[in-house]
């Protein structure tokens, strides 16, 4: 049987769904912290898992034999552009990005950075977080000079 925290569509669904503060990783019990990380942790694999069973065939053996752009620092000039491909994606659902770039993430991993107009940030909280093999981060413009560093 699926763990119940498995059958969740989201972090935000899981943290929703079972109560989970937004600082757990900081619980002073212990026990329940290693629970809430352990169980983030799976989850973000099993979404990512189901996010990649969508891709076609060629962009999933990438992911298989670690040259996927998203996957190292090195791939920057294959990873250029999905910029503009989550550009068209987001305003062909009503979200205007100011801007697209290349984020360097720890474990040498690209993700794709989007910068909003304050007023562009969805409400209901859910852009897609992964997109074409890569996860997605969204920072209000008032944000971005606190985020490059």
């Amino acid at each position: 049987m699926t763990p119940r925290y498995l059958q969740y569509e989201s972090v935000d669904d899981w943290m929703t769904g079972e109560n989970v503060p937004p600082g757990f990783v900081s619980l002073d019990d212990a026990e329940l912290r290693d629970r809430y990380i352990t169980e983030y942790g799976e989850l973000r694999r099993h979404l990512f898992a189901k996010h990649a069973a969508t891709l076609s065939a060629e962009d999933q053996q990438k992911l298989d034999d670690g040259t996927h752009p998203s996957q190292s620092h090195s791939f920057a000039t294959d990873a250029e552009p999905y910029c503009r491909l989550l550009d068209s994606h987001l305003r062909s659902i009503g979200i205007v990005p100011d801007e697209i770039v290349l984020g360097w993430y720890h474990m040498d991993r690209i993700v794709l950075t989007v910068y909003l107009d304050d007023s562009q940030v969805p409400a209901d909280g859910k852009p897609p977080w992964l997109f074409q093999g890569f996860e997605v981060f969204y920072v209000p413009r008032s944000n971005k000079d606190t985020t490059e560093q």
